[in-house]
């Protein structure tokens, strides 16, 4: 299959989103997670591992609005 150069272009715009969204996450993470798990260690695990932190991420940012404690 051979694709023209604005299909490439168009696919590495694509990519650079994914990577981009990615070190969201692996930031965010890295962040709640205070220094318990390194951006080191998120690379190194599965993007579908990702799920697992974020879930707790957002549970506890919810019980943080309701008990209305900061989360620092």
């Amino acid at each position: 299959m051979t694709l023209s150069i604005p299909e490439i272009e168009g696919l590495l715009k694509g990519y650079e989103k994914t990577v981009d969204s990615l070190r969201s996450d692996m930031t965010k993470i890295a962040w709640f997670m205070r220094g318990g798990v390194t951006m080191a260690e998120l690379l190194d695990m599965p993007q579908s591992e990702y799920k697992h932190f974020n879930k707790v991420i957002e549970e506890n940012v919810e019980l943080s609005k309701k008990t209305k404690q900061l989360i620092l």
